[in-house]
């Protein structure tokens, strides 16, 4: 199990106590006492740990409030709206990468960062729930290289899309 240091998960001595497993959608706070108000998806594990609060699900961690989904390593993703923020490892051959609608249901506002890491450029092909402005079209491709790239969207429910309103790329 990964030591909870300063919000890294890394390899040794956990630091984490107080396990409690989640049957239901949770919010952490009747959870574990928790002073947060993330819920945990369904089947997660969430303790305290001396960096606040923190839970597993499958091969994800979530540390200090941030819900982080592992998408494997393939042509798609499929975010989920139960988490911030979703991080993929792309070491596919240069080609497309289709970023499907996220599941779950998202609340207005709620704000989702994709983290790409890509071997080779790929050229993205957005789920209808994405739209870019009229000032700033959604990103057409991956810098490649082993850089990570990250882009930012927040949920519209007036529109019912993800709006997106941040690239950063080449890190």
């Amino acid at each position: 199990m990964p030591n909870i240091n300063k919000g890294a998960a890394t390899s040794g001595t956990p630091l984490i106590t107080n396990k409690q497993a989640a049957s239901s959608a949770t919010n952490l706070t009747t959870l574990a006492s928790l002073p947060t108000g993330n819920d945990i998806p369904v089947g997660t594990e969430a303790y305290t740990s001396d960096q606040g609060p923190v839970w597993w699900s499958g091969s994800n961690w979530g540390v200090g409030g941030l819900r982080i989904q592992t998408a494997p390593d393939g042509i798609s993703i499929t975010p989920s709206a139960a988490y911030d923020q979703v991080n993929q490892t792309n070491t596919q051959v240069a080609g497309t990468l289709t970023i499907n609608n996220p599941t779950q249901i998202p609340t207005d506002g709620q704000r989702m960062t994709l983290r790409i890491t890509s071997t080779n450029v790929q050229t993205y092909s957005w789920g209808t729930a994405y739209h870019g402005s009229t000032t700033a079209a959604l990103p057409t491709t991956s810098s490649g290289s082993g850089a990570h790239d990250y882009i930012g969207l927040i949920y519209n429910s007036l529109s019912l899309q993800w709006d997106y309103v941040a690239d950063v790329a080449g890190f």
